[in-house]
């Protein structure tokens, strides 16, 4: 701690500490929150005290990091979901073009552009990862509870659940803020450029996230070793893998199984490429390791978000089924459109289906990629980044 005065030994202020701001920080964004450039110990006469005991300093962070990391996460989830919803309240009013259907036809009206098939393929893409998103947070400061309360062999899960998943949220949350507010933008074409919309601003607030509270650089190392391959019997990994296990048998008869056999293919692969990178270890291939470690984090965030977008299929097709009932077509979609419960859980499917059916099939193909193990990140040297001026 440095105060801004030394203090008296009764007590009282003293001359000012020698410690200055030298500037205020002029940011990209996050602009309602103002940082500022400090310059410690200038002439020798600054004064601070340790909090808590010598070199215990990293022992006691990591305690106030994983709160702190998962409200990181919190904050990629609320940048998302309100440009998400800014962009879904343009689309639904802004009007152009006809109909794809009705292109031919000269006297057909324009439509809302959320009509548009490319626009409701951006709007499905953020609604489902931004579910996938908060399904991931909340699941994840559930556990930091239930760890906290609980004791024995639930404690100890929840735990290794907490621990693995943090990393998860806080850097698959941020890329994802920074991707989902960017498709936001596109929604709104070139109005999202413009200052008169709130969502190139939400872009911009986005950025920081994936770097403050440990880079994603940073994570993606602290999943794929302490996390993962340093962790004992990888207790965490197969939490998380128990977990996805039992969901795929709750949705077997609930959910159709071309939802639940990416699931099985996903740990299958996930399971394989684990073998590959302890060997790796084994050998002392480091390099290959930390060459992985932003990739594997990447599909690790896929995997769960699989898993919850699945669980929530289980829960929701439910009571879509219980609401819609035999409904069928324009009938259905009439029901829909005028019960707010049934949209609601007709959405929540739909999202689900469509990370699983569509977007989760990149996972395997980011799967493989690590998998092939290729070398000219390692070859690489800074001379062969040619072009930049000297400084």
């Amino acid at each position: 701690m440095v105060p801004k005065y030394h203090i008296k030994p009764d007590g009282s202020l003293g001359k000012k500490n020698d410690v200055v701001c030298t500037g205020v920080e002029h940011k990209m964004g996050i602009h309602g929150s103002p940082t500022c450039s400090l310059s410690f110990g200038d002439n020798n006469e600054c004064l601070g005290w340790l909090m808590g005991k010598e070199r215990e300093g990293m022992k006691i962070m990591f305690q106030m990091m994983n709160e702190a990391r998962l409200q990181c996460s919190n904050q990629a989830l609320a940048l998302s979901s309100s440009a998400y919803l800014h962009s879904v309240s343009y689309a639904k009013n802004r009007k152009q073009m006809p109909h794809v259907m009705k292109l031919q036809d000269p006297g057909a009206p324009s439509v809302a552009i959320i009509e548009h098939p490319d626009v409701k393929r951006m709007l499905l893409l953020q609604k489902a990862n931004v579910e996938a998103m908060r399904m991931a947070t909340y699941l994840t400061g559930y556990n930091l509870d239930v760890a906290h309360s609980s004791e024995g062999e639930k404690a100890k899960e929840a735990e290794a659940l907490v621990e693995f998943m943090i990393p998860i949220c806080k850097a698959g949350n941020s890329d994802l803020a920074w991707e989902m507010t960017s498709e936001a933008i596109q929604v709104y074409g070139g109005y999202g450029f413009c200052c008169d919309y709130p969502v190139e601003q939400l872009a911009r607030d986005a950025k920081i996230l994936s770097l403050y509270e440990g880079t994603n650089g940073i994570q993606s190392i602290d999943l794929i070793t302490r996390k993962l391959l340093m962790n004992r019997d990888q207790y965490n990994y197969n939490v998380f893998k128990k977990r996805i296990q039992k969901t795929i048998e709750e949705a077997k008869g609930v959910v159709d199984y071309k939802y639940i056999s990416p699931l099985v293919r996903g740990i299958d692969k996930m399971d394989e490429l684990i073998d590959v990178l302890m060997k790796n270890l084994a050998s002392g291939r480091l390099m290959q390791i930390f060459i992985s470690a932003t990739p594997v984090r990447q599909a690790m965030t896929m995997l769960a978000h699989a898993w919850l977008h699945l669980w929530s299929m289980v829960l929701c097709s439910k009571k879509m089924k219980e609401l819609v009932g035999p409904l069928k077509g324009e009938e259905r979609d009439k029901f829909i459109h005028e019960n707010n419960e049934a949209a609601f859980y007709s959405g929540k499917v739909l999202a689900s289906q469509y990370y699983v059916g569509a977007y989760f099939q990149n996972y395997f193909g980011k799967i493989e990629s690590i998998l092939a193990e290729e070398t000219a990140i390692i070859k690489s040297t800074d001379a062969i980044f040619t072009g930049a001026p000297e400084e």
